[in-house]
């Protein structure tokens, strides 16, 4: 578990003496205990989704979010760590967690908004995950978090983020460098290849129609959970598409006919 003897008595209550950790499922099997937990965020995430206040980019909505994915599991879902931890390296000392999330969501909701560019959004993330890893607020559920975090700052910044992209062995390669060293460059290359396109392209050949069109079906997403809004952003840009295309055949017709004239 990796707890300093200082702390090792506050850490043995979460553990049972195999080092499974104590839950609500009494499971005695850490790999059993695993695919439990899997199974339960699975369900929350696909299923239910995550309510409004699991998806706020701060402190609070990391707290509910945790609560809402291993609540089934953990009795202490939602709870910051209380006893120091670490692999190799100490992860953020209990006492200094709550004002350290409060500087890394500061930082990250000035830099995230609506329209960032593609890279700056993740560097920016990449930056925030690197930092939210090194924290390591939980017990247990810190990777799960950091990847539904990630699609929260996505929603915000009007991109859709492919988690089946995440190659786990590449993703805990870039963790421990960027516990490490301080450096979350890799964090940044994983995440620049998960965006995926927007719901509003770039095109600067859209016809303004399509363009209200398209306003109003991202003020739409953005009241869905990540989850319906990956489906939602699929059909809706097939519609985009269609509309666009019906919209310029319009006009070539209407130009078509006036030089006939």
């Amino acid at each position: 578990m990796g707890s300093s003897k200082a702390d090792e008595q506050t850490a043995k209550k979460y553990f049972q003496e195999n080092g499974t950790l104590v839950n609500k499922l009494g499971i005695t099997d850490q790999k059993k205990l695993e695919k439990a937990e899997a199974m339960y965020v699975e369900r929350k995430t696909v299923n239910n989704g995550l309510s409004k206040k699991a998806q706020e980019i701060s402190k609070k909505g990391l707290k509910a979010m945790h609560k809402e994915l291993f609540s089934e599991v953990y009795a202490w879902a939602g709870q910051f760590r209380d006893y120091t931890t670490g692999r190799g390296i100490p992860f953020c000392k209990p006492e200094y967690i709550d004002n350290s999330l409060d500087k890394i969501y500061k930082d990250v909701n000035s830099k995230i908004k609506p329209g960032i560019s593609d890279k700056d959004f993740a560097k920016a993330a990449g930056e925030f995950i690197g930092e939210l890893n090194a924290i390591h607020p939980f017990i247990d559920g810190n990777g799960r978090t950091q990847r539904q975090s990630l699609r929260n700052l996505a929603r915000v910044a009007e991109k859709s983020i492919d988690l089946d992209k995440i190659n786990k062995t590449e993703w805990y390669k870039a963790a421990k460098k960027s516990h490490a060293l301080a450096d979350n460059s890799d964090f940044e290359k994983i995440i620049a290849g998960m965006v995926t396109e927007r719901t509003i392209p770039k095109e600067n050949n859209i016809h303004p129609d399509t363009i209200k069109l398209q306003k109003v079906l991202n003020q739409s997403a953005r009241k869905l959970t990540p989850e319906q809004r990956a489906v939602f952003e699929k059909r809706a840009a097939a519609k985009i598409a269609s509309f666009d295309t019906q919209k310029k055949k319009s006009v070539a017709k209407s130009k078509s006919q006036a030089n006939e004239k």
